[in-house]
């Protein structure tokens, strides 16, 4: 048993029970003295006048420094007893500082209780570093300290820490969801270790008393613990206010010293103010600054922010209140007339974000915040641009920071869009799809590829998502397929062959991480299969992938793109070359294997990714990107919010080098673990609620839906055939991407109860969702603003045009003509009423003219979510004493056409347009018509790729 100096054992006994232990007369009386002996003259207040204690609570900067062996011999005994020995101290912790966080308190406290569970302030120390379940650097911290713990925490926040591997950032932790769990709480530093904690160690008696108590919370006697993304130190961003407080402070001490000839006890006292942050700095953290950039004037009415509320996500928030402890990407800010973009630039050396303030005081300022890497010098760079619309200030943005960043711009000779292999094709994911209580095998995702075929739906890729690793412990064990994954096959390039032979599926994909899988690989699994190869150049460490290799060896079984998670690690690394070779090292391998940029980059919000070599110093190349995080599909919120966020990150990743991927979703109700289908929760609304928007999008349309179960009404309005023969659905999606107005500012847009669709215009189509938070019904408007967005027309320039209206709530749809050209009787604008998970898309055409015969204006494949974009082509032609109009569809499809009751079809010609671009015959077409009063409705059935010529008279 191991025999303690300073701990007695009842003291052991009460950490192991309590997880805290409580020394007696700690610190010595002189050290005491010394460090509040000025703390009044520091705060600027008088100690016998309350009414100058004008803050509650102040967390002041230090001015001295001591050993800690020095001025607390018996508490510096007892920790370092509790850590396993002064050895496993790191050296800057042994040092002491009288960092003060004074708290004076108010009236209301001097008579008032309040339970713990009620206090607004917890937190976990450590602000300067991520947090891991063994983070050497802990949470109490000798320079800041609680007064109130809450004892079961330790076991609550140890399970969690254990199982997010990933660690958390400071301010990213949700305490209140914790704190719920706690019930022991009592009113109460601590120190940095050289190395990790060890909770996995061959000698159960080598573990130090806090590696003890983790375990016993734990409920195991030893773990085998690692952490899945390097450990990192971080600038807390409390030193930009302390800086401005130690520069006031010191003024005080010396104006007091100068009066009184006396002495200025700080370290500080000599130090220029421009350098104070940095006296300030943890020896432990990296240099970075923040930048006060002010508050927004009182002519600011509205905010919109992307912010990183997870490592790997960014997320939409239509406010301003930046937070103190989490990334924003970009700011834009709204007043009567203009929008003002703030987007802080981000290069290999320095990554700039956005900040909150951290105390009151500073209450709407907002911070520019650059965080340089490694020992750079390079200087922060931020963009802010002015225009009259959010689009065009994002635009602006953008453009001014490849200017300023000497990167090109999207080149004119970028590929077409349908050249990249998800435009305009269907992907069908296994993801969702291979949930319990369907078997996740090969088997059922070729089930699901078989239910496709039979409701004439063929999905042209295939990506087979997480769960066919060879893993274990979260660790990747080979290159090769599970064999729970393959159950009856024996490879898995037997299940890419059927996929393709049977199915046509054109490309066949696997996820995985940049690590292989989220904790990497095993060593002991690969070490006897590799070589270690020495290389001296920057960049790309090592060969180029040969035999053997993981992109390699899936290209070998026909595999053509990846989808690469857990970009956040490309932010995380401090050094720059290597940062940047995890990425070049993806690419490389994918060029290299499938001679294509064929990798969906997932998990990649981040200023490293997105504003760097993937997004915007891209070159031109446009590289697939998610634009969200999942959403869950028993939660009618989440769907109503991914929908909302989807379109403002969309705003930003539309104007980078990339191709925006607004994720998969499932066109049939939720489906519980035991097979319940939950009509109730979101309905079958929820699968055109999502397929209505995702094709307002340029990225992959992916479905993974649960085999057997897909709405084929939904996939019908969604996709066509190019042919009557079997081949690849074409999706019908938008060909540029789309924009929004102003309105996207106003918060009712998201409130609950009464309030405003969301608006996304793109391909002279409007799009409509009730996006409202709770279940509450949503009255719209269709406007001349509505009509000039998605024409891009001036408001005083809108031609006559014609609106068809498709949408979830049948009242609502409709063909009509909307003439605005009589200024004495504008038209009235166009209600739209939608319930819960509603949407409206609105096709808006110009009307043309046949002279004297008529009018006439083609809407597309109506059948489609996106009508318009089923046509390639129109063209009229003048013949004598009569006229034809031609339309080439892009696939099968009803085509419709609105003519005024003048005009008459004589006679129709279809011919099929086939693979090499002839013209095949096809049996005569069958018009139906309707009759709108003063106009007519006509529509015809196309079976495939189609050139339609219609004679008029």
């Amino acid at each position: 048993m191991v025999e303690y100096k300073y701990l007695t054992p009842e003291q052991v006994d009460f950490f192991m029970t309590h997880g805290y232990v409580v020394i007696k007369k700690a610190l010595k009386e002189e050290w005491i003295a010394r460090a509040t002996q000025d703390i009044w003259i520091r705060l600027g207040f008088d100690p016998n006048d309350r009414s100058t204690w004008t803050t509650e609570r102040i967390h002041q900067p230090w001015h001295r420094k001591v050993l800690a062996k020095d001025v607390a011999p018996n508490a510096w005994g007892a920790i370092c007893e509790l850590v396993g020995g002064e050895e496993k101290v790191a050296d800057y912790c042994k040092e002491w500082r009288d960092s003060m966080i004074t708290n004076l308190g108010t009236k209301r406290w001097e008579t008032e209780d309040i339970k713990p569970q009620e206090l607004d302030n917890w937190h976990c120390d450590g602000d300067f570093f991520l947090h891991f379940l063994d983070s050497p650097e802990q949470g109490l911290l000798p320079r800041g300290g609680g007064t109130y713990i809450a004892e079961d925490s330790i076991g609550v926040i140890a399970r969690w820490l254990r199982d997010h591997p990933e660690g958390v950032a400071p301010g990213m932790f949700d305490f209140g969801a914790r704190l719920k769990e706690c019930n022991v709480f009592t009113e109460m530093t601590g120190v940095s270790l050289k190395e990790p904690f060890n909770f996995n160690r061959l000698d159960p008696s080598e573990f130090s008393l806090v590696e003890q108590k983790t375990l016993k919370e734990l409920g195991v006697e030893k773990l085998d613990f690692s952490v899945k993304v390097p450990r990192k130190h971080i600038i807390p961003q409390r030193l930009d206010t302390q800086s401005r407080m130690l520069a006031e402070e010191l003024k005080r001490m010396k104006e007091y010293a100068e009066k009184h000839g006396t002495e200025v006890d700080s370290v500080h006292k000599d130090v220029p103010e421009d350098k104070l942050k940095e006296s300030l700095t943890p020896p432990a953290v990296r240099a970075g600054r923040a930048f006060n950039l002010g508050r927004p004037s009182e002519g600011i009415t509205n905010a919109l922010r992307l912010t990183r509320d997870k490592c790997y996500w960014l997320f939409a928030h239509q406010n301003g209140e930046l937070p103190s402890h989490t990334d924003t990407q970009i700011l834009a800010l709204r007043s009567s007339k203009h929008v003002v973009a703030l987007l802080p630039l981000t290069t290999d050396a320095c990554m700039g974000t956005l900040r909150g303030p951290l105390f009151e005081p500073e209450k709407d300022l907002i911070f520019a915040r650059f965080e340089r890497s490694h020992s750079a010098t390079e200087t922060g760079q931020l963009v802010v641009t002015v225009a009259q619309d959010i689009n065009s200030a994002i635009k602006g943005a953008v453009s001014q920071a490849r200017l300023l960043l000497n990167v090109p711009g999207p080149l004119p000779n970028t590929p077409r869009l349908d050249s990249y292999i998800f435009e305009n094709k269907l992907t069908y994911c296994t993801w969702n799809s291979l949930q319990p209580p369907t078997p996740t095998t090969g088997a059922s995702a070729l089930n699901a590829l078989e239910h496709f075929h039979s409701i004439g739906v063929r999905p042209a890729a295939f990506l087979i998502d997480d769960a066919w690793q060879d893993i274990k412990s979260f660790k990747l064990q080979s290159f090769g397929c599970k064999q729970l994954f393959l159950e009856k096959f024996e490879s898995l390039a037997e299940i890419v062959r059927i996929a393709k032979e049977k199915y046509r599926v054109e490309h066949v994909g696997v996820w995985h991480t940049i690590q292989g899988y989220w904790q990497g690989v095993e060593p002991s699994m690969f070490m006897s299969k590799y070589s270690l190869v020495k290389v001296t150049k920057d960049g790309y460490p090592g060969p180029a992938e040969g035999e053997g290799f993981e992109y390699h060896i899936i290209s070998a079984v026909e595999v053509t793109f990846t989808k690469s998670g857990e970009e956040v690690f490309g932010n995380s690394v401090d050094i720059v070359t290597l940062r940047k070779a995890y990425v070049q090292a993806v690419t490389t391998a994918a060029l290299e294997s499938f001679g294509a940029a064929n990798v969906i980059w997932c998990m990649g919000m981040t200023p490293r990714v997105l504003l760097g070599g993937i997004g915007l110093c891209g070159k031109g190349v446009k590289r697939v990107v998610r634009n969200s995080d999942d959403y869950y599909p028993n939660e009618s919120d989440s769907h109503r919010y991914h929908v909302f966020t989807n379109t403002i990150n969309a705003l930003l990743l539309n104007e980078l080098d990339v191709q925006p991927d607004l994720d998969m979703f499932q066109t049939h109700p939720y489906i519980s673990p035991v097979g319940e289908i939950h009509d109730t929760i979101t309905g079958v609304s929820q699968g055109s609620f999502h397929a209505s928007f995702r094709v307002f999008g340029t990225g992959p349309v992916t479905i993974t839906d649960v085999p057997g179960k897909s709405n084929a009404e939904i996939l019908a309005k969604m996709v066509g055939d190019s042919s009557p023969t079997p081949c690849p659905s074409v999706v019908v999606q938008a060909s540029t991407a789309f924009t929004v107005l102003n309105d996207v500012f106003d918060p009712r847009i998201t409130w609950a109860g009464v309030g405003k669709g969301l608006k996304v215009y793109t391909d002279k189509t409007i799009g409509i969702w009730n996006v409202q938070s709770g279940d509450g019904k949503l009255v719209e408007f269709i406007t001349s603003s509505d009509i000039s967005q998605a024409l891009d027309v001036p408001l005083n320039s809108i031609p006559a045009v014609v609106l068809y209206i498709q949408s979830s709530n049948p009242a609502n749809e409709r063909v009509m003509l909307r003439d605005a050209s009589n200024i004495l009787h504008p038209t009235a604008p166009v209600r739209i009423e939608l319930d819960p998970l509603g949407w409206a898309t609105v096709s808006v055409v110009g009307v043309k003219s046949l002279g004297e015969q008529g009018k006439l204006a083609c809407l597309g494949l109506v059948d489609k979510y996106l009508a318009l974009q089923g046509i390639t082509e129109t063209r009229i032609a003048h013949e004598g004493a009569s006229w034809s109009y031609t339309v080439v569809s892009k696939c099968s499809g009803t085509l419709g056409i609105w003519i005024t009751s003048t005009v008459s079809i004589k006679s129709t010609e279809v011919r099929l347009i086939v693979e090499n671009g002839d013209l095949g015959s096809t049996p005569g077409p069958e018009l139906e018509t309707q009759d709108l009063g003063k106009a007519k409705w006509v529509t015809l059935k196309l079976k495939g790729s189609s050139k339609v010529v219609f004679h008029l008279e």
